[in-house]
Parts: structure tokens; C-alpha cells; sequence
């Protein structure tokens, strides 16, 4: 069973391949809008590539446009709100910096059957299926003080690391169709609400230069750095949900949130034998190509040659020394 045409070892740059197309039709005097007659003999689904591209740019447009957001709550993670009165869709954006590779914070979405392991809110987490971390179904059921509630999602990335400098990941509502594809959903499921996950949301990283080191410690080189951002769109099917209260939990509860995936980053990569570490070995094709990729593109960016020092650094135990603590 597949949802797509070709297996994805990689995500797909789809911005530089219309970029290429174009730069190609330019230089032979091609009409680029008439190359989707022609897909099939390129071998190359050009309408598909579009959807795509416009489908990007109209998120990394709502991830970076403030317009109708109000904050929420602003620490150590940035969240903000938005409700259209009258609609039914809740609208979230949080934003935080966490010290840690992007293949770790990476591995924390991927690996997505192991969120329960960081995760208290999580009451479920199950990988319906996965053609890589690149294009994976998951089915997720999450406690909120309102309602505990489910979600069936389709998550596919996209290398943006020539235009944006980051991964993103899309989550889009699976359809009828495709969970009927999927097949049978984990025990309990009808029991929950079904939430439904609007069309925009997504995830974002990005890599950034790691912090600079001091002397008086054994990280000469500073800690790596990954910037998140999650966008979420989600209609609760409830019949009504007042803005404050969304805004009160999400006060209170995205702290706790952020202070999880801190402890989660700081301890769960320090075992070479524990899951997460097993996961990634098992899976050079995507963390070790993650890996390779950052490297050239914090070169070409920032003209640092190594993004994650600090993972070389640290203590026999896995554990920061006395003068390594914040």
C-alpha cells in the first residue's frame, strides 16, 4: 500500500526544482506554463510540482505574517492565537529556540510512536504509515482540559534549505479515503473526538549557528541551536469554544510543553542504546543525510563548518560536567 507514486528518500526540493524548470524554459525560449501538457513524456508531474510550491509559499507566508495574531504567552517559547469569530477553526503558532542538533529535534517529530516517552499530554501516538519521515500518517490523541480528542494526520517535508534555510513539514487531515487505505485505527479510537486539522498547518526548522563557547568551559565551541516553529489549525468540532479559554490554556499549558521537549532534547540522545539513538542509527538516510545536508548549508550560510560541537564535547557519563551547566 502506497499514498504516493515513488518511495521519498529524501524530501523534495520542490522550490529549486520549478526554479531549474524555469531557468531551463528561459534559456531555450520555452513557455514554462506549457510544460504541464507535457508531463508525461518529461516524466515529471509539473501541475503537482506547482500545487506544492503554491501550498509553501502560502505557509511560510502565514508562519511569518503577525497580521490578526495576539500572543498568548512569551518565555523562553513565543504562542500566538487567532480566532475568526463565527469560525470553526482555532488557530496556534508557537516558536522556540531549543539547544540541540536539528536531527535530534527532528527525530522527536518523527519518531512519533515515542512521544508518550516525553510527552505526558500524549495518550496516544501511533505511525499508521510511514514512507520515511518524509511522507508518514499518524494518528495522535492528546488531553486537553476541555476534551480529549484525536487526530488522523498526513505529514510530508519539504527541503527548503536554499529558500528558507529550513525543513518544512506540512500536517495535513487525512481523508476518509486514506484512513480506509491505512486500515484498522489503534483500539479506542471510537471513543474519541475526532479533531480536524485545517489546511496550512505545519512545522518548521532550521538550524542556526551554535551559541559561542568560553573558556571556562569544555564546549569551546558553543551548544547547537535548532529553531521550531508549529503552526496548527485545528477545528475541535465542539460546539462552542470561547477564545479566552483557549488563550488561558495555552498560557499555562505551553510552558510546560516547551519545559518537556527541553528535558526530552537534554536526555533522551545521551543513550547510545536507548530508542531514539537506535532509531537514528537504524535510519542513516535520513539522519545522517539530515546531518550532511545542515553541514553544507551552515557552511554556505554562516561559514561554520561544524553546526553541533558540542555533541563532541561532553562528558564519558553523557552528562554536562560541573562547568558545562548554564
Amino acid at each position: 500500500m502506497s499514498l504516493c507514486s515513488k518511495k521519498q528518500q529524501q524530501p523534495p526540493k520542490m522550490l529549486s526544482a520549478r526554479r531549474k524548470l524555469k531557468l531551463v524554459c528561459e534559456r531555450y525560449g520555452l513557455d514554462y506554463a506549457d510544460l504541464a501538457q507535457h508531463s508525461d513524456v518529461l516524466g515529471l508531474d509539473i501541475q503537482g510540482i506547482e500545487r506544492d510550491c503554491q501550498r509553501i509559499h502560502e505557509m511560510l507566508d502565514e508562519l511569518y505574517n503577525n497580521k490578526g495574531w495576539t500572543v498568548s504567552h512569551e518565555s523562553e517559547v513565543k504562542v500566538t492565537y487567532r480566532h475568526i469569530k463565527g469560525e470553526p477553526y482555532h488557530s496556534v503558532r508557537l516558536e522556540a529556540v531549543l539547544e540541540a542538533p536539528i536531527e535530534h529535534v527532528l527525530a522527536l517529530a518523527a519518531e512519533y510512536d515515542l512521544t508518550k516517552m516525553w510527552n505526558s499530554f500524549m495518550k496516544a501516538s501511533d505511525i499508521l504509515y510511514a514512507e520515511l519521515p518524509f511522507l508518514t500518517c499518524i494518528y495522535g490523541s492528546l488531553w486537553t482540559p476541555v476534551v480529549t480528542f484525536d487526530a488522523c494526520v498526513k505529514a510530508e517535508g519539504y527541503d527548503l534549505g536554499e529558500e528558507d534555510r529550513s525543513l518544512l513539514i506540512s500536517l495535513t487531515n487525512m481523508t476518509e479515503e486514506e484512513i480506509a487505505r491505512i486500515g484498522v485505527l489503534p483500539d479506542g479510537h471510537e471513543r474519541r473526538r475526532r479533531a480536524i486539522i485545517g489546511t496550512g498547518s505545519c512545522f518548521r526548522v532550521e538550524a542556526l549557528p551554535p551559541t559561542a563557547g568560553t573558556p571556562t568551559t569544555l564546549l569551546f565551541n558553543g551548544r547547537p541551536r535548532t529553531r521550531g516553529m508549529v503552526m496548527g489549525h485545528l477545528n475541535p468540532r465542539l460546539p462552542y469554544v470561547p477564545a479566552f479559554l483557549v488563550n488561558f490554556v495555552l498560557k499555562v499549558a505551553s510552558p510546560v510543553i516547551f519545559k518537556m521537549m527541553k528535558k526530552a532534547v537534554a536526555e533522551l540522545f545521551q543513550d547510545p542504546s536507548g530508542l531514539f539513538c537506535q532509531r537514528m542509527k537504524a535510519k542513516p538516510e535520513v539522519y545522517a543525510a539530515t546531518q550532511a545536508r545542515t553541514k553544507a548549508l551552515m557552511k554556505k550560510f554562516y561559514g561554520v563548518d561544524d553546526y553541533a560541537p558540542a555533541l563532541t564535547r561532553s562528558s564519558p557519563a553523557g552528562k554536562l560536567t560541573s562547568g558545562e551547566k548554564d
